[in-house]
């Protein structure tokens, strides 16, 4: 079963991005700190299967935060 999870920045300021996610019929929001790429789960409470999709949507964004990117849109696929 193929896993294709969209993400779209939806809010930055100087410290703080905001991407928004759908995985699993449901929609998702994680806040990263800039300069540490520590993360917050926003929005819904993490639980059963949305614990993997925000995982694959974490690991996507620090990949993308180690080259010096922040894009407006990227995705998890698999």
């Amino acid at each position: 079963m193929a896993i294709y999870i969209p993400i779209r920045k939806v809010a930055e300021d100087e410290e703080f991005v905001e991407y928004w996610f759908e995985a699993a019929k449901t929609e998702g929001r994680i806040r990263f700190r800039k300069w540490s790429e520590e993360f917050t789960i926003l929005e819904p409470e993490p639980v059963g299967e949305l614990v993997a999709m925000a995982s694959r949507v974490i690991y996507k964004v620090q990949k993308h935060m180690k080259n010096g990117e922040l894009p407006d849109e990227t995705c998890w696929a698999a």
